[in-house]
């Protein structure tokens, strides 16, 4: 039953490190690219460590705060990797067809 009870456990903790990067990537209108989730991650690592985009107003609130996104962004790398490897297919198809729906309307607009 403790094997059990652990399992669910487990799997619970796995849940609220789900790749809340690859969706907020996509929530917030990334648009459909490969690997736009772990693309996500690395910028806002690369924004931690980084002094060039300040937060806040104070400056022990900014390192604070980046620290601790940092840190998210940086357990969360792995499994945003594997959901947008997971998500690839789909990404390559809305790329692809996105590409080809602009080409439609340039060569239409060639034509106006």
């Amino acid at each position: 039953m403790t094997a059990m009870i652990r399992l669910v456990l487990g799997l619970v903790l796995l849940s609220t490190l789900s790749a809340c990067s690859t969706l907020c990537a996509r929530a917030l209108g990334e648009g459909a690219s490969p690997y736009v989730g772990a693309e996500f991650d690395v910028d806002i690592i690369v924004h931690s460590v980084t002094n060039d985009d300040p937060i806040s107003d104070s400056p022990l609130g900014d390192v604070v705060i980046k620290s601790v996104f940092g840190l998210l962004a940086f357990i969360s790398l792995p499994l945003d990797f594997v959901v947008d490897t997971l998500l690839l297919p789909y990404d390559l198809y809305a790329v692809s067809h996105i590409d080809a729906e602009e080409e439609d309307h340039s060569a239409l607009g060639a034509y106006d």
